[in-house]
């Protein structure tokens, strides 16, 4: 009698066995592979992945008269890893010792199910035959024919597949044509499908894919190099689209926040906690609600008010890195000549090579069908990008469009960018991988940029969400303490300029009072000692009726002395009337031509007290009078 603690398959049930079960459907695993949603795009995406994985720093497209060849320097495989990686239902493995390169940056990530790259030779010659070479430093030279044509008509993979060493010398030197001295080659047959979209990845300037599909934008974040040969042997590079890069001039520094993730001992819950400046860890926190019947829960939506607490049941399981960034110049906002952004429209200089713009009303503007992908935040995943999401309603593109009133909005959403960045790496091909979970209840390692990010957690996207709108409500209001300033500073230099002005105008006027005080007593003492002074002479003590003195002498008309002093008197009262409309620039000279006309008015009361001629004397005051 079994013991009812026996599992089934221990249990010794009455009855005879006529068959066992368990077995796997080979058919419905290739049609399952056939089907797994590949297009052109994601099957070289696989393959890149897959190079990226091996440690490659060089990936390279070539493309001939009848083939395609894709080639990587990445670390290779040795015989038993390159059986393994052409085994249904076998993850691609690398060297133990390596995880997955070598002294490389990208950490070695795991597909699901082990078909990413046995689907995607699939997808890209169904008709045909596709051959991969393999070196690794410490092996030799190998080669694995899959003919996919054949395999698909007979519904058959296993043992169709052979792998062959030792091989000839011709397949050594295609080897060696498009490789270095490790890495994988696969060469597949060329078709027009595959042409136009090696052409619209690296040739053409603007392309109308999703932003998904565009390699510039998956792997922009990649330390890895992409290149593709077309056939007339032109080398074009992939053109990467990062501008995280720190060679980038940012408005204000990016600003980097860590969030921790911590899971459950007891319920296998994940939470996401971000540590304020007093080391307090806050979460978004749900509250459990009942409506119509149904149980739903709602969450923080702009504060964090959950408190985690260090206890022995979570534990830490990884980091999730926060950047955000506002990649423009003094082209949006100038902080020596700060005035508040108005305009939504005009595009980010970085941007401008990756998105089609055209001009309008002086300003580069962004194609509108193409904003709504300018909005939305990456998550990169060992430096690649696994997909694109609006952590807010709010960050919609259409929020941003321009328009009086949706100023911060525009700043918040189009100028400023952020990205979300973790690093995950597998002890074994078995094991779970906790941020991934952490950051979705969907499959993240086998649907890649696939999955959907309307299952991304909300108690993530809410995090983000929050924190974003924190840090550009912050580097908004800094914009305008920085637009106060320049008008209080403004308004203090043009104060100090005014008063400047008037303080001219009064030592101008003190100046002229002084010349004239000077200039009568001359002429006082003249007419005191000799009574022969003609009466013109006398002009300057006429009272001042407002124009710094006029004469009221009619002109005699005479040709002696007099008559020279009838036209001296008339200069001065025109210098007089002028003096008081002229501008401060000549006010400054006027004042130095007095200083110099005082000091010769008083050389000639020297000479008059000399006892020089008295004629003499009258002429140059004359002359001195015509000048004031």
């Amino acid at each position: 009698m079994a013991s009812k603690h026996d599992s089934p398959a221990n249990q010794q049930e009455e009855g005879v066995i006529v068959a066992n079960a368990g077995g796997i459907s080979e058919s419905g695993t290739l049609k399952a592979l056939k089907k797994k949603g590949h297009d052109q795009y994601s099957a070289f995406s696989e393959l890149i992945d897959g190079a990226a994985d091996a440690g490659a720093n060089q990936i390279t497209i070539t493309d001939e008269v009848d083939f395609v060849a894709i080639s990587d320097d990445g670390d290779g495989q040795r015989l038993k890893d390159f059986v393994n990686s052409f085994n249904l239902g076998c993850q691609k493995t690398f060297d133990e010792s390596k995880s997955g390169g070598e002294s490389k940056k990208r950490l070695y990530t795991k597909g699901a199910a082990g078909n990413g790259t046995k689907a995607a030779i699939v997808r890209l010659c169904p008709d045909g035959t596709a051959i991969v070479y393999n070196k690794h430093k410490d092996s030799n030279y190998l080669k694995a024919i899959v003919p996919v044509k054949e395999i698909f008509e007979k519904m058959q993979w296993i043992g169709n597949v052979p792998i062959l060493a030792e091989l000839p010398e011709e397949d050594i030197e295609f080897y060696r044509k498009y490789n270095s001295d490790t890495g994988w080659c696969i060469k597949i047959p060329k078709t027009s499908e595959i042409t136009t979209t090696l052409k619209e990845q690296f040739v053409d300037e603007f392309c109308d894919l999703p932003q998904e599909k565009i390699w510039g934008f998956r792997y922009g974040t990649e330390p890895m190099k992409i290149t593709y040969q077309d056939e007339l042997g032109n080398l074009h590079e992939i053109k990467k689209y990062n501008p995280f890069d720190n060679n980038i001039p940012y408005l204000f520094p990016n600003e980097i926040l860590k969030y921790n993730v911590y899971k459950s001992k007891k319920t296998g819950e994940y939470r996401i906690t971000w540590k304020n400046d007093n080391d307090n860890e806050l979460y978004v926190s749900r509250t459990k609600k009942t409506r119509n019947g149904k149980t739903y829960y709602s969450y923080d939506k702009s504060e964090l008010t959950g408190f985690h607490g260090q206890s022995r049941h979570w534990k830490f399981v990884g980091q999730f890195e926060h950047e955000i960034i506002c990649p423009v110049g003094k082209e949006y906002f100038d902080k020596k000549n700060p005035v508040m952004p108005t305009s939504a429209k005009s595009c980010i200089p970085y941007d401008e090579e990756f998105y089609e713009t055209s001009p309008s009303r002086g300003r580069i503007i962004q194609d509108k069908d193409k904003r709504y992908s300018i909005v939305r935040t990456p998550i990169v995943r060992n430096y690649q990008v696994l997909a694109y999401f609006l952590a807010d309603e709010e960050f919609n593109y259409s929020k941003c469009d321009g328009g009086q009133g949706c100023e911060y909005l525009t700043f918040q959403n189009w100028y400023c960018k952020d990205r979300i960045k973790y690093e995950t790496a597998y002890a074994d091909h078995s094991s779970e991988n906790d941020l991934d979970a952490a950051l979705t209840s969907e499959e993240v390692e086998e649907n890649k940029m696939r999955f959907n990010t309307e299952n991304l957690r909300k108690e993530f996207t809410r995090l983000v969400a929050i924190k974003r709108k924190k840090v550009c409500k912050k580097w908004w209001e800094e914009m305008k303490k920085i637009v106060e300033v320049k008008k209080n500073a403004d308004r203090l230099a043009r104060e100090k300029k005014e008063k400047e002005k008037k303080e001219k105008a009064e030592r101008l006027a003190k100046e002229k009072e002084e010349i004239k005080g000077r200039r009568n007593s001359v002429f006082q003492e003249l007419k005191k000692n000799h009574p022969e002074v003609p009466a013109t002479v006398e002009s300057p003590d006429v009272p001042d009726t407002g124009g710094g003195g006029s004469d009221s002498v009619p002109d005699t008309g005479g040709s002696d002395s007099g008559s020279g002093s009838d036209s001296g008197s008339d200069s001065g009262s025109g210098s007089d009337s002028d003096s008081g409309s002229e501008s401060d620039d000549d006010n400054e000279l006027k004042i130095r031509e007095y200083e110099h006309l005082r000091k010769r008015l008083d050389e000639c009361v020297e000479n008059y007290k000399m006892n020089n001629p008295i004629n003499e004397t009258i002429t140059k005051l004359r002359e001195l009078i015509g000048k004031l």
